[in-house]
């Protein structure tokens, strides 16, 4: 049995735990090695570079079928002259991972599905009312967002596979957004943090926490 066929065999599949990772991860197999290879890259953290996002406008979303279409469109842009064209990209070195983020049903609000009880009337469900419901409900449940990936970790393969993605964000009407915002957005960088990569990565002095007395006794 495949390892893909497993999700229709619930004994089959309850046997998947870390040991399938640690099986590719030292496998000797030669038909296991563009596994392994990629494993081993996790391990090192040798992750393909994000070169950027962006967002589709809300009323014409990406289609998730034309991916591929995407991929080759942006490794034909690395050819042109304007995205500098002296290093290009196969459609086999991008990747485009389009994310669609909702509450479970699109477009559509969940809470207009939900019916709820009254106290004075616990009998009955009811569907809240339009002026029941908070201003501070947003109006937009779904978003899209386009995020584009180089499989190559050379500068070059990634500085031409950003200019191309730019590029093709101006064909499509959409608006570039760096890849290195993309992290930053993930995970905030706190002004210690700064402070401590500026000074040669050497930890800034720890502040003594002040205690609090409430009895009134001296501290020990």
């Amino acid at each position: 049995m495949k390892m893909s066929e497993t999700i229709d065999d619930m004994s089959a599949y309850t046997t998947l735990s870390d040991w399938v990772y640690h099986r590719l991860l030292w496998s000797q197999e030669p038909k296991l090695k563009v596994a392994k290879d990629i494993l081993m890259k996790v391990e090192k953290r040798d992750l393909y570079k994000c070169v950027g996002q962006t967002q589709p406008p809300k009323d014409k979303p990406f289609d998730k079928e034309k991916v591929k279409d995407f991929e080759r469109d942006i490794a034909q842009l690395t050819k042109d002259d304007q995205c500098g064209g002296q290093t290009t990209l196969e459609p086999e070195d991008i990747i485009v991972d389009i994310v669609s983020l909702d509450y479970g049903m699109k477009s559509k609000n969940p809470i207009d599905h939900v019916r709820f009880y009254e106290k004075n009337n616990l009998g009955i469900a009811k569907e809240i009312r339009q002026d029941q419901v908070p201003q501070m409900v947003p109006n937009q449940f779904c978003e899209q967002l386009v995020r584009v990936f180089t499989r190559r970790s050379d500068s070059e393969a990634i500085s031409a596979a950003e200019q191309a993605f730019k590029k093709w964000c101006e064909y499509q009407n959409t608006r570039h957004k760096c890849g290195d915002s993309f992290s930053m957005d993930l995970t905030p960088i706190k002004d210690i943090q700064l402070a401590s990569a500026n000074d040669n990565h050497q930890p800034g002095p720890i502040k003594k926490a002040k205690m609090i007395n409430f009895d009134n006794e001296p501290r020990q």
